[in-house]
């Protein structure tokens, strides 16, 4: 008999899975959701799986953490969309084998090959019709990364059994059509299994059947919509452990339902981590509008995985912690309740997940972590200069392209955090977060149908943005020069970008100006590649800082006080980049002394030269970029080069 912890939590501030553990990489979590990856053919395109609409599906499936091996049956209710002669569902034929097709009840002629059923029937334009598959078989795993998994837990050491389907491989072990578009409007999971062990699903667990032979059977129901890939089933030697949310205008509670593994040390490790999880519920029915499965639960099942999966009301885990928990439940919605209408726009899965770790971390207290957690995602994502967070229609094959954990999840939350920059105003920004969780709810949708919302409800036009953010490829580079003048400040800010397919990228950018007595913030537009800003400010400024709350997506090479610099493009420097050495040449000059000075204008190397051509050592600096300043007796000259 299974101990089962039921505590009301009074909260109080107290997908797709990486090889990394996220306590690894100073607890932020790399979720990809899947640990590796190889492209795979795409779901059938066979358009006679347009001519019915799914509106219910119940599997009934027995199951074992010995075997990844399943039998039984799926119910699928379905409602013609036209006249059908040839009922089509995905089903992978290499390992699975189909027993018998009923459909209206009545045993039909199949046939089960190139990953389809194929059945003889007569169904009339707008009909309801039900048909019953009976298969068994072995489906088709890598261990770790979809179909039905079977593995041991290499902490706790139990054997679990559990699906991911994400993104093409429900159709691995269970019949049924795989179209982001088509939402399942309500299903049953039915999973029998040993009497010592327990199966979490989606929705709510309406009984537990005792059957002969030491069987019980765990019956799930769900009455949300559901795409295709969020169904699943996880059983484990599990014990239960409840809590509470009380979002804020919801009178009753939301039921989190844990199932975690029976040891003495299980939740002992995580019970801080997993209570955390009505803290962001609250949070997150704040920000993004009220939990989109209120009626029913949200729950986690523990399984031998790097990171989870965003399986709807009753996510799969390895493990419990702020990232973790806050990316997948952030999922709920979106990803589960508005699910992206082609995998190209994982973003809108994906994206908005990452960030969702931000906001869990900025709204319970977590200010230095969410912090950090901003300048990880950053540097994650400026990794490399390729690739758009859209992704192009050739890549589609590729599971590693649509969860690209630099592009689909950092970059794709990064650019979110830059809206509400250009936004300027959190209640509208949230409000953006709203309207689209309104509209699109138990929907799918694009990013281009997230564009014309925040269009609409900020009143300002990101079409731009997203075509050098979203569709656009790199990141912007910045070069600041910037002298006070009695009471003028004059700022050079000059962009070059990583990837030339986008060219300049329109963010406003912020300074912050430091004086001796205060600080103070200002912000200017950028509409070309070079802008030259000027600034009454009567105070001696002793330092600026560009964009000082990080929230831009950019690379900073130069911010230099150039007071009495020139800048002459007569001085040649060579090679440069360079490596141990560099030669300096300034011919029409007559050179009193040469310094070496770092991005900060602080000078690493001083010394006199006679030459109008010298050579000066640099093997000892690290990489990274410095800067040539030649003094003659009326003037001083700068000059940038790279160490590498």
């Amino acid at each position: 008999m299974k101990q089962v912890f039921t505590f009301l939590l009074i909260l109080s501030f107290t997908s797709l899975f990486s090889q990394i553990s996220e306590k690894a990489t100073n607890n932020f979590h790399i979720c990809s959701h899947h640990k590796s990856f190889s492209s795979k053919e795409l779901p059938s395109t066979n358009p006679l799986l347009q001519s019915y609409d799914i509106k219910y599906m119940k599997p009934d499936l027995n199951v074992s953490i010995h075997t990844s091996y399943i039998s039984g049956s799926v119910e699928i209710i379905s409602l013609a969309l036209e006249n059908i002669n040839n009922f089509v569902l995905e089903f992978n034929d290499s390992t699975m084998i189909v027993d018998s097709v009923l459909v209206n009840d009545t045993l039909r002629i199949f046939t089960h090959n190139n990953s389809e059923i194929n059945t003889n029937v007569q169904i009339q334009n707008g009909d309801l019709f039900n048909s019953i598959i009976y298969y068994h078989g072995t489906p088709y795993s890598d261990r770790y990364t979809r179909g039905v998994i079977n593995n041991l837990d290499n902490t706790y050491f139990l054997k679990t059994t559990w699906t991911l389907s994400e993104s093409y491989h429900l159709a691995d072990w269970l019949p049924c059509k795989q179209d982001l578009k088509d939402k399942i409007d309500s299903a049953e999971f039915f999973i029998t299994i040993d009497t010592s062990l327990m199966a979490g699903s989606n929705g709510l667990l309406k009984n537990i059947t005792i059957l002969p032979n030491g069987k019980h059977r765990f019956e799930w129901e769900t009455h949300y919509p559901m795409d295709y890939y969020l169904i699943s089933f996880a059983v484990a030697d599990y014990t239960e452990y409840n809590i509470y949310a009380h979002p804020q205008g919801l009178s009753d509670s939301i039921l989190i339902q844990n199932y975690i593994y029976d040891t003495l040390d299980c939740l002992t490790d995580y019970k801080v981590e997993i209570d955390r999880t009505a803290e962001f519920i609250e949070v997150l029915s704040e920000k993004f509008g009220m939990y989109p499965f209120k009626d029913e639960k949200y729950g986690h099942c523990m399984v031998e995985v790097g990171g989870g999966m965003e399986h709807q009301t009753m996510t799969t885990l390895g493990y419990f912690s702020v990232g973790l928990v806050s990316h997948e439940l952030g999922h709920s919605w979106f990803g589960n309740s508005v699910t992206c209408a082609t995998w190209q726009d994982i973003w809108i899965n994906e994206g908005f997940a990452t960030y969702s770790e931000y906001l869990a971390r900025e709204f319970t207290g977590l200010t230095q972590e969410a912090n950090d957690w901003l300048v990880f995602v950053h540097n994650k994502a400026l990794e490399y200069d390729n690739g758009s967070i859209y992704v192009p229609f050739a890549e589609l094959d590729s599971e590693s392209r649509i969860f690209d954990n630099r592009l689909s999840y950092k970059k794709g939350g990064s650019i979110i955090h830059m809206m509400r920059y250009i936004i300027d105003n959190d209640s509208i920004f949230f409000q953006t977060l709203k309207d689209f969780q309104n509209i699109y709810k138990d929907s799918v949708a694009t990013g281009d149908d997230f564009l014309n919302i925040i269009n609409t409800t900020s009143g300002i036009d990101f079409t731009t943005f997203f075509d050098q953010w979203y569709y656009g490829e790199g990141y912007p580079i910045y070069n600041i020069y910037w002298s006070q003048n009695n009471d003028t400040l004059k700022i050079e800010n000059t962009q070059t970008t990583s990837a030339a397919i986008t060219p300049l990228y329109n963010v406003p950018v912020e300074f912050k100006i430091y004086t001796l007595n205060s600080d103070t913030i200002i912000r200017f537009n950028q509409n070309q590649n070079t802008e030259n800003y000027t600034v009454y400010f009567s105070e001696n400024i002793t330092n600026i800082e560009f964009d000082p709350d990080n929230w831009l997506l950019k690379k900073v090479d130069t911010i230099l006080n150039i007071q009495n610099f020139t800048i002459d493009n007569n001085i040649k420097i060579y090679p440069n980049p360079a490596h141990d050495f560099v030669f300096v040449k300034s011919s029409k000059l007559k050179v009193e002394s040469c310094s070496v000075l770092d991005v900060y204008g602080r000078t690493i190397q001083e010394f006199k030269i006679q030459n109008s051509e010298f050579k000066i050592q640099i093997e000892n600096l690290s990489n990274g970029i410095y800067f040539i300043k030649l003094e003659t007796e009326n003037n001083i000259f700068v000059k940038k080069f790279v160490k590498k």
